[in-house]
């Protein structure tokens, strides 16, 4: 259910920014705040913080990381659910990218292209959300906030460095959160988890 939530604000998320003109305008109105910083040096920090996102070696060790977290954790399925929700995640937003079309309204300064959902956020969003599958309940609570304020880092730096907007933040963190709720169900579903007790 919490699955098709997300989907659904993924959906209203593209309806609202993409296809409106003032959605458009929003989100130039934000990039372009946003590029301001970047216009005081930030811009380069921005590109540095992203291609450690994207850093394939990093990637791996962050796997393993999560692997071994399931396994310490008696939750080794989870974990790899958790890594399959990552691939998933980056996968989704670069066919999307190229299946979602941007509308021209002739909006000051927007572009056609189309950069909607960010995979940068969403594999961001995806790794904090895989090891919190790996993690039991209680420990999740522990990483949620540093882990939303490491994403929430991540959102910034694309529309800092230009590569990003709003909305393309706002969709990589739904369509991870979805992809991931899918992962949990499955493995409630399959009896690969235990379901949580109801007190």
């Amino acid at each position: 259910m919490t699955a098709l939530v997300l989907l659904v604000g993924f959906a209203f998320a593209a309806l609202a920014f993409i296809w409106t003109t003032a959605g458009q305008e929003v989100d130039g109105v934000l990039l372009a705040d946003a590029k301001g910083f970047g216009a005081h040096g930030l811009a380069d920090q921005a590109t540095t913080l992203l291609s450690f996102v994207g850093n394939i070696r990093l990637l791996a060790v962050l796997f393993g990381v999560i692997l071994l977290v399931g396994a310490l954790c008696r939750r080794p399925w989870a974990a790899v659910a958790g890594i399959c929700v990552v691939l998933a995640s980056v996968a989704g937003a670069t066919v999307l990218k190229t299946i979602i079309t941007r509308p021209d309204f002739d909006v000051m300064d927007s572009t056609l292209h189309n950069s909607f959902p960010s995979g940068h956020v969403a594999a961001a969003a995806a790794l904090l959300f895989a090891l919190m599958l790996a993690l039991p309940g209680w420990a999740r609570w522990l990483i949620a906030l540093p882990g939303a304020v490491g994403v929430s880092v991540v959102a910034v730096a694309t529309m800092v460095a230009g590569w990003h907007r709003f909305s393309d933040a706002i969709g990589g963190v739904l369509l991870a959160g979805a992809l991931c709720c899918l992962a949990a169900a499955f493995l409630h579903a399959v009896g690969l988890v235990p379901r949580p007790k109801v007190r």
